[in-house]
């Protein structure tokens, strides 16, 4: 499928390897951890400690215009969403760095006229992140910080923390 999409100020999403147009906005709460509170029946001080859980991405809605038919992009996010298809989501801004991964079509919307001659079609389309998503710089390296190096930084500052707290 191909479309024409309209990119004047370069940031783009692309779905399934297809580009559906030029974002004109993009929303989403980013990467939320789950936090698991613990407790054990020796402590002392009678405070909960937490540790953290899982990592979810949760959703990104993204309102974005081409120049074509309506039905074009709307049909194929359409049978995406029916399909339960986890495709590949790819968010191009405008200075080249970009972030991918994979999601899921929860909500298109129809989509709309933006211009008097019916040429501009405006529409948003709400995505599901599942698993990891990594964010490119310019150069396509990727900037995302590994599982291993958060987990020996907070290894190192809950050494230090409890040394202190020792008078060490």
């Amino acid at each position: 499928m191909t479309t024409n999409a309209i990119v004047a100020a370069g940031s783009t999403v692309e779905y399934d390897g297809v580009t559906l147009g030029e974002i004109q906005s993009i929303n989403g709460p980013g990467a939320t951890t789950t936090m698991i509170r613990v407790h054990s029946c020796d402590s002392t001080n009678n405070k909960a400690d937490k540790l953290a859980g899982a990592i979810d991405e949760g959703q990104v809605s993204i309102k974005y215009v081409f120049h074509g038919t309506a039905g074009n992009v709307y049909g194929f996010l359409r049978n995406h969403q029916k399909a339960s298809s986890l495709k590949t989501l790819k968010v191009t801004y405008s200075d080249g760095s970009y972030e991918q991964g994979s999601a899921l079509v929860v909500n298109p919307t129809r989509p709309s006229f933006g211009d008097s001659e019916n040429t501009v079609v405006e529409t948003n389309c709400t995505f599901e992140w599942s698993g990891d998503v990594q964010f490119f710089d310019t150069a396509g390296s990727s900037i995302s910080v590994s599982a291993s190096a958060s987990a020996s930084s907070s290894a190192s500052s809950s050494v230090s923390s409890s040394a202190s707290a020792s008078g060490a």
